[in-house]
């Protein structure tokens, strides 16, 4: 009888451990699940601004033309915008699965590159595989994402300084940088590309 009772002490015991480690994992589960859920609506608020922002850059950098090719403006122009930037969204999704740069830096540097893409000539489309391409030239030479912007605007528009790290890496220095840029902009918009 007493050793039944210590039996049944070291039972109710085990019983017990088990039963606070299955609490304390269905509490991690839920943790882990509920970060799951936050870490997706931010990315999805994330691009969903992203979009918005495109959007407005396109309607206000691009002439945007119905089916029929008559200039759309105010709300029509920002509504197709809307579209077209989901469009440029899908895009920049792509090449962030070629490049493996989070798909939020792309679009904020593709809105950052955007003015001087279309002052260059070039579509949305070769800007957001040319935003692509100098992105993933920053990050090989560990160039911070946080800088990217400032670089891809000032190579882009050619008004690269000393302090344009990339305009050094790709070309050898700022003035060189601008002067190519300068060039292949004269040349028109599939030299840029290039």
């Amino acid at each position: 009888s007493e050793r039944q009772a210590g039996l049944s002490a070291v039972s109710f015991i085990k019983w017990y451990a088990v039963i606070q480690l299955l609490r304390q994992g269905f509490h991690l589960v839920t943790e882990v699940i509920s970060g799951l859920i936050t870490a997706g609506a931010e990315y999805n608020k994330t691009i969903e601004n992203s979009r918005v922002g495109i959007a407005t850059l396109v309607a206000g950098q691009y002439e945007i033309r119905d089916a029929q090719g008559a200039l759309l403006t105010g709300q029509n122009a920002f509504q197709a915008a809307m579209g077209i930037s989901s469009d440029l969204l899908r895009e920049l999704e792509v090449q962030s699965f070629k490049t493996g740069i989070p798909l939020e830096k792309l679009a904020v540097a593709f809105q950052e590159g955007a003015a001087a893409g279309a002052s260059s000539g070039l579509t949305l489309k070769q800007t957001a595989v040319l935003v692509s391409r100098i992105t993933a030239q920053a990050r090989a030479a560990n160039i911070p994402l946080g800088q990217l912007n400032e670089e891809v605007r000032s190579l882009l528009s050619g008004t690269a300084t000393r302090n344009t790290r990339l305009a050094n890496v790709l070309f050898g220095s700022a003035t060189e940088a601008n002067k190519q840029v300068k060039a292949a902009k004269a040349k028109g918009p599939d030299e840029v590309f290039k």
